[in-house]
């Protein structure tokens, strides 16, 4: 599924907002903080299905915190009900 172009915009913004989470020395204990953030964007940004759950998925990848990454795009598919 593509993003259009408002959902593409904000899913960058919230993307370019990770580095700034994921490059912290003390990251780990933001973590469920950064994640109630981005997924809140959902609404804030209006971003496309699942959005939230890609930019979550990408600040674990960020922190190579594989389970984490795994966790959340099972999240996406069940919320999607897509495999």
């Amino acid at each position: 599924m593509g993003m259009d172009r408002l959902g593409r915009d904000a899913f960058q913004r919230g993307h370019g907002e990770l580095g700034v989470v994921a490059g912290c020395v003390d990251a780990r204990d933001f973590i469920g903080a950064a994640e109630q953030m981005l997924l809140r964007a959902f609404y804030t940004y209006a971003l496309p299905e699942g959005g939230a759950y890609d930019l979550i998925a990408e600040l674990h990848a960020g922190r190579r915190a594989d389970t984490d990454v795994s966790r959340w795009r099972v999240a996406k598919a069940h919320l999607l009900a897509r495999p």
